[in-house]
């Protein structure tokens, strides 16, 4: 709480700001998120916080009404940016999106805790198949992962080339591990622990026009982006992605579809 009251007095001071302009800044290795949210909630702030540009978080009066990263949104995107450490913040007022309280704020705080020392315990294992084993699609992040098990990538490395969350697939390997489903082939050292989100860049979420005026269908775009996948044409397959996401910055499928590319490119 000594931190917390140090820098009350600060925000204090930038109280007289316009409504949208920045209240307080600095480094996540200063101060930690979770108390950084604690004094938000405190001096009820309406507003939203910025992390390395790339996360944001909406707050309403000192509850988080928001938060999004890459392509999570909500609690599962909450759960990622307190997974991830370190990085630049800034704490705006303002007017939030209008959104739906967070409740389980605690529970989030903890699960990161508990999934980041996972993380830091199996990153660094190479997983290959056991046995006969085959993978039983769930409908979840894990999927992609196991689909990608090769006997010579880390876990670390997996989660990169597939673009899939670690906080979304921890404890999916883990029960797999578990089950016998998978085995460690051997292990490499990991240089960054936590591979970091990143959020789509600004000539990737425009909205998309053709030259005469006309957009293109989303699930057009995707299509087309699937076949000529298929096909081996990645570039193209990448600009048809990055055109339907200019329609729909947020959409899952179409972000593991350009994942799906990217992470083909990389082995090729």
């Amino acid at each position: 709480m000594a931190q917390v009251s140090q820098i009350q007095g600060h925000i204090a001071v930038a109280r007289a700001e316009a409504d949208g302009q920045r209240i307080l800044s600095g480094d996540l290795g200063d101060i930690s998120l979770p108390t950084l949210l604690q004094l938000v909630q405190i001096e009820t702030i309406s507003g939203w916080m910025t992390i390395d540009n790339k996360a944001r978080i909406d707050v309403s009066r000192g509850h988080i009404v928001g938060a999004r990263i890459a392509g999570l949104t909500g609690v599962e995107a909450l759960r990622e940016i307190l997974f991830q450490e370190g990085g630049t913040f800034q704490v705006l007022r303002g007017e939030p999106d209008a959104g739906e309280v967070i409740e389980c704020v605690p529970f989030a705080v903890m699960d990161a805790c508990r999934l980041r020392d996972e993380w830091d315990r199996i990153a660094g294992k190479i997983l290959k198949m056991a046995g006969d084993h085959t993978w039983k699609a769930t409908g979840t992040a894990v999927d992609a992962v196991m689909a990608a098990v090769d006997g010579a990538r880390s876990l670390h490395e997996l989660s990169v080339d597939t673009g899939q969350a670690p906080t979304l697939i921890v404890d999916g390997i883990l029960d797999a591990m578990a089950m016998g489903l998978v085995s460690v082939a051997g292990s490499k050292p990991v240089e960054a622990q936590r591979p970091a989100l990143v959020a789509p860049a600004a000539d990737d979420v425009l909205d998309e026009v053709e030259d005469d005026g006309e957009e293109v269908d989303f699930y057009e775009l995707l299509d087309q982006a699937r076949t000529l996948l298929r096909a081996g044409e990645l570039d193209a397959a990448e600009t048809a992605v990055n055109r339907a996401l200019r329609q729909r910055p947020d959409d899952r499928v179409a972000r593991q579809n350009l994942r799906a590319i990217r992470a083909k490119r990389a082995r090729m």
